[in-house]
């Protein structure tokens, strides 16, 4: 009888061993390869974000551009012309209306920071004096320098990096003359007729039957997340920006138009608008001149109400049965790419890249997972 060489007990400590390993292995290749993709989009980003831009628009315009083409029985040339022509006259309406009050509320908001900081740190300063100084003990530990002097020679020391970033101006012009490149994207793009994913079926006609069906399947849900995200969600942050800066207005807030505008974007990422737009909206109602505590519960009011329209109202209409993805994982998306793709191309990537390891997943629960 042959002897075995390896006991039954050495066995499973080597499979233990090669199935560690192999997890070792799987998490340095996605770890290099993240830092290789990261590479190439901040080597090709001026190629890439174009693109991408064009593509996001092209996603939120599409549905304009198919409505004219049956209403109107235009060309798709013809649809998309009409389109620029109206963006165009909306664009140079909000350049001439509201850019200007915006950057009014925006210069008078920066100007008001100080004493806003001021006034809420005098406000903590009155009712928790302890807890103050110690606060105040603390930063001092902290601050490097005492006086007036040391403290213009730290900032003469960041000169340097200061007139090197001068020096980068042409690459911001490079940029610029990249996102030009965007419209003449979009205009192909939207210009392209018919169903991609049927066109896509029939070119590959020469798979195999079960491979061609994944690939429709991937592509067929991963374009349902992304419709159903930047279409869906772009859209009911605009609005939801809209009715903010209403109903600030109408309570008699400061900064009622860019707070509103901004807070009601943010909340492109779930929740991401409630929390910062709480944070910042409250202080301001409280210490503004005339500010309160009946201004500061009328704030959240409005809050309270423009979540309800947003739930029972925009989402249903908007978004339909769409569910996208869990708000927890477009958080957890955004943060996870940013990081991981060192920078905001990251996070403007981070939805497209999530759907994709999303649909993977549903093919192979759907295919080899469920019986």
């Amino acid at each position: 009888m042959k002897q075995e060489i390896l006991s039954p007990l050495q066995k499973r400590i080597l499979g233990i061993a090669i199935t560690f390993a192999s997890i070792i292995a799987i998490i340095g290749f996605i770890g290099m390869s993240l830092i290789t993709f990261s590479n190439v989009l901040v080597y090709f980003g001026k190629v890439i974000w174009p693109l991408v831009i064009a593509l996001i628009f092209a996603l939120l315009l599409r549905p304009v551009i198919e409505y004219s083409q049956k209403r109107f029985h235009l060309s798709p040339v013809a649809s998309v012309i009409v389109l620029y022509i109206g963006l165009l006259i909306f664009i140079t309406g909000i350049l001439v209306f509201a850019v200007p009050l915006l950057f009014d509320q925006l210069v008078t908001l920066i100007e008001f920071i100080p004493k806003l900081s001021k006034e809420i740190f005098e406000f903590l300063e009155s009712r928790f004096p302890t807890v103050i100084a110690e606060f105040k003990g603390k930063i001092h530990e902290f601050v490097p320098f005492e006086h007036a002097d040391e403290i213009l020679k730290k900032l003469y020391s960041y000169m340097p990096t200061v007139l090197h970033a001068g020096t980068n101006l042409f690459g911001f012009f490079t940029w610029i003359t990249a996102l030009a490149i965007t419209p003449i994207y979009l205009f192909y793009i939207l210009t392209i007729k018919g169903s991609f994913l049927n066109r896509l079926e029939k070119e590959l006609s020469f798979m195999r039957e079960s491979w061609k069906e994944d690939i429709i399947f991937l592509l067929k849900k991963y374009t349902e997340i992304i419709e159903s995200f930047f279409r869906g969600q772009l859209v009911i942050g605009l609005v939801m920006g809209i009715l903010f800066a209403l109903g600030f207005y109408i309570i008699g807030l400061q900064f009622a138009l860019i707070l509103g505008i901004a807070i009601g974007l943010l909340n492109i990422v779930p929740y991401l608008g409630t929390i910062i737009g709480l944070c910042t909206v409250i202080p301001i109602a409280f210490f503004q001149p005339g500010g309160s505590w009946l201004l500061a519960i009328m704030s959240i009011a409005v809050f309270c109400i423009v979540q309800v329209i947003e739930a029972y109202l925009l989402t249903p209409k908007i978004m339909g049965q769409k569910t996208g993805l869990h708000p927890m994982i477009i958080i957890l998306s955004i943060f996870f790419w940013g990081t991981a793709l060192n920078g905001i191309l990251g996070m403007i990537l981070a939805i497209p890249l999530t759907a994709s390891l999303v649909v993977t997943w549903y093919l192979l629960k759907k295919k080899y997972l469920m019986t």
